[in-house]
């Protein structure tokens, strides 16, 4: 949606279900880890970007974001499972 918050965490325990509410949740396994929060554009996007710690070099993390308002989470987005290089 268009001006909305989007979320953006991490983790590094894998898959998992992190419940956000009732009948939402994201895909990846706590703890998460907050990477930070973007307002999306007029066409809906929203993009990130973040200095990853040198200790998580060859490290498998998975990462997901989820868009909300004040009265909570609306939707999820697909999550990534990335090797950091």
């Amino acid at each position: 949606l268009p001006f909305s918050i989007v979320f953006f965490h991490a983790s590094l325990q894998g898959w998992g279900w992190t419940s956000l509410g009732i009948n939402i949740g994201l895909d990846i396994a706590a703890p998460l880890y907050d990477l930070g929060q973007v307002t999306t554009n007029a066409m809906g996007e929203a993009q990130l970007s973040a200095t990853v710690p040198a200790a998580l070099l060859h490290q498998t993390v998975w990462v997901q974001c989820w868009e909300g308002n004040i009265y909570g989470p609306e939707a999820s987005s697909n999550a990534l499972e990335l090797v950091v290089y």
